[in-house]
């Protein structure tokens, strides 16, 4: 046999053992990469709940996601060295609604390695709406039920958009097609302080629409009862044109600006019942608060791939390897060697 046969088939041996070797330290990796734990806890609102989580690595995520009712007041993590991300997707108008508005998501990064770590959050209320910032970012405090069986909530505003606005929503998903007599109908009250507009919004899958309700002249105390249908004019002047469309979920917007805020402070709004009717169905959505309810939170903690000193031996002795090799043939076509 030749020598360039013999060395040839040493060279490809070795080439597959690498290649073996650095193959199974990706899969082990790839079925190890993301760990998912999903409790079930009973918790009431206010007070502090643990989730305790496995071995964290230097750069691993830990991606929390929560029903889109639930609110999260606090996240805070045990040992601290377990930054929360700038990642807070909230819902604006060119989201796609269905899985913004049914979920919140966090994202946290650990920036040294840790035995165990300890994730706790504090919970609101829980409401029948999902509550998200539009524009800008606004801090909320679910007052429970007050006067005329209403969910109070107080707004403070703590980041503005870049037109000095922010805007929250109180959202139902509500999915159906939108029948020729559909109406919607509830009663709001502002019950402290001043907002620039309140306005309640049909979302569909193509478009929102808005209607006001509430301006920035209405004083404190004012209860109003609002009744939108089909054939309501929104804000931009146009009545009827989501017929037919899907409609994904009917939201309350309040919108607060930095001269009002400063100048009345924090407002606090009433949100009574909602009723819905489209086609055969109607709905009425009491503005009921648990204050005590079952939390069923998703947490998933994503590594960071982290080469080992053998996986990078492996990867520099296949690129040896390989080059070797080509040389090698290169040389015998050029019959350097028998």
């Amino acid at each position: 046999m030749k020598t360039h046969v013999i060395v040839s088939f040493i060279i490809l041996m070795m080439i597959a053992i690498a290649s073996l070797h650095t193959f199974i330290e990706l899969w082990y990796f790839i079925s190890n990469s993301t760990i998912r734990i999903a409790p079930a806890i009973s918790v009431s609102a206010g007070e502090i709940i643990s989730i305790e989580l496995p071995e964290i690595r230097k750069y691993d995520r830990i991606y929390l996601v929560v029903d889109g009712r639930v609110n999260v007041d606090e996240i805070n993590v045990t040992p601290v060295n377990v930054k929360q991300l700038p990642l807070r997707v909230e819902t604006s108008e060119h989201d796609v609604f269905p899985t913004l508005i049914s979920e919140k998501r966090y994202m946290l990064i650990a920036h040294e390695d840790f035995e165990k770590i300890c994730l706790q959050l504090r919970l609101q209320p829980l409401t029948p709406f999902v509550i998200k910032d539009i524009e800008g970012l606004q801090r909320f405090h679910i007052l429970s039920e007050c006067s005329s069986r209403m969910m109070c909530v107080e707004l403070s505003p703590i980041r503005f958009n870049s037109n000095n606005y922010t805007q929250i929503a109180f959202i139902y998903p509500f999915r159906q097609i939108i029948e020729p007599n559909f109406k919607i109908g509830g009663v709001i009250e502002l019950v402290r302080g001043r907002v620039d507009y309140i306005n309640i919004i049909v979302m569909t899958e193509k478009e929102w629409y808005a209607y006001k309700v509430v301006d920035v002249f209405t004083p404190p105390g004012t209860v109003i009862s609002y009744d939108i249908d089909a054939y309501s004019i929104d804000l931009s002047g146009r009545s009827g044109e989501f017929l037919g469309e899907n409609l994904i979920a009917i939201a309350i917007g309040v919108g607060i600006s930095n001269v009002l805020y400063e100048k009345y402070s924090s407002p606090v709004i009433g949100i009574g019942e909602l009723r819905i009717q489209n086609g055969d169905y109607t709905l009425r959505v009491e503005p009921a608060v648990q204050n005590s309810f079952t939390f069923n939170p998703e947490v998933y903690v994503l590594r960071k791939f982290q080469p080992s000193s053998s996986y990078l031996v492996s990867i520099i002795s296949l690129t040896v390897l390989i080059v070797s090799l080509a040389l090698f043939t290169a040389r015998v076509a050029r019959g350097g060697l028998d």
